[in-house]
């Protein structure tokens, strides 16, 4: 399997491709994988979005509140 990094930066190129449906399957690789990437969730919301997935987006954007929310406490 890549590197998280470098699906990150397919999913990116993909997204600038137009090609949502492709980002969401990288970007849910790399949930499947480590899920406390806030930037992870946000990408993948905003290609749902695109998809016009908007329940599925809502909950990409909560699990973004919520590892904000964490990470500034961690600090």
């Amino acid at each position: 399997m890549p590197s998280i990094d470098f699906r990150m930066h397919l999913a990116n190129q993909l997204m600038k491709l137009e090609e949502y449906k492709k980002s969401v399957k990288v970007l849910e690789t790399v949930v499947a994988e480590e899920d406390e990437y806030a930037e992870t969730w946000y990408l993948l919301a905003f290609n749902l979005t695109k998809l016009k997935k908007y329940e599925s987006a809502e909950e990409c954007l909560k699990n973004v509140t919520i590892l904000v929310q964490k990470q500034k406490c961690d600090n």
